[in-house]
């Protein structure tokens, strides 16, 4: 991920020293975007009122030695993206962890690979 020394706000570059000087919230205070994700999804609906179920969904991301890096759920599934897995997609902590997150939803498409992901940070994010 690549973080920069100031954020442009329209034509304005505003340094990260002059960034308070801001009159009132700005909607957004700066991009961040990562490249090269692969996106996994879970679907069950054995999670609505469920206590615990994302601790099962994140156990076999300890348990293979995979980062999470970011996280969406909804009532019926949860959707993560990874960036680095160790010894490939090819390799035994990438099949392992598709193998343990099957058995834990009813469907989970296949991953999708190659994805940008962009976030924005919001006002009350510090950039100090």
């Amino acid at each position: 991920m690549k973080v920069t020394d100031h954020v442009t706000l329209g034509k304005k570059k505003i340094t990260r020293a002059g960034f308070k000087e801001l009159q009132g919230d700005p909607a957004f205070c700066g991009v961040v975007s990562t490249g090269k994700n692969i996106l996994l999804t879970v679907t069950t609906l054995e999670m609505w009122g469920a206590s615990g179920f994302l601790a099962r969904c994140f156990k076999p991301f300890e348990d293979w030695n995979v980062c999470v890096d970011q996280v969406a759920t909804s009532q019926k599934g949860i959707s993560v993206t990874i960036s680095y897995v160790p010894e490939g997609i090819s390799g035994d902590s990438f099949q392992g962890l598709l193998k343990d997150l099957e058995e834990i939803g009813d469907d989970m498409p296949p991953p999708r690979f190659g994805l940008r992901v962009e976030g924005f940070l919001g006002p009350g994010f510090d950039l100090e």
